[in-house]
């Protein structure tokens, strides 16, 4: 019986030591999963600190409701917004040198939509 049980704990030692094995696969998705909810984390406290003109450049795409909009991809706001995977650019609307359009990411405007206080 002994024996049994030893055996039972060594095989479940290897398994948890095994490349590819259920227990590897949710040791990654838990991983997976933390990071996630880091990155949200971070995304969120990002909106909770926009400066004021961060904050003029989205109240027109979230307030007024402005899908794209054209702006100045050499501008410091948008440059800000853009790095910080608030804005996008929208590649299929034509761009000259001074101006390109853009759009709001989807996970900044529903945000934003349910707490508009942030944009005052």
């Amino acid at each position: 019986m002994a024996f049994l049980l030893v055996l039972a704990v060594l095989l479940i030692a290897y398994q948890l030591c095994l490349p590819g094995s259920v227990f590897q696969e949710m040791r990654a998705d838990n991983k997976r999963r933390k990071q996630s909810s880091r990155d949200v984390a971070e995304k969120l406290a990002q909106l909770h600190s926009l400066t004021q003109q961060e904050r003029e450049v989205l109240r027109v795409y979230v307030l007024e409701r402005a899908y794209e909009r054209l702006q100045n991809p050499h501008d410091a706001v948008i440059r800000r917004l853009i790095d910080r995977g608030i804005l996008r650019p929208v590649p299929s609307l034509p761009s000259d040198g001074e101006a390109s359009a853009f759009s709001v990411a989807a996970w900044t405007r529903s945000y934003l939509v349910s707490r508009p206080e942030l944009l005052r």
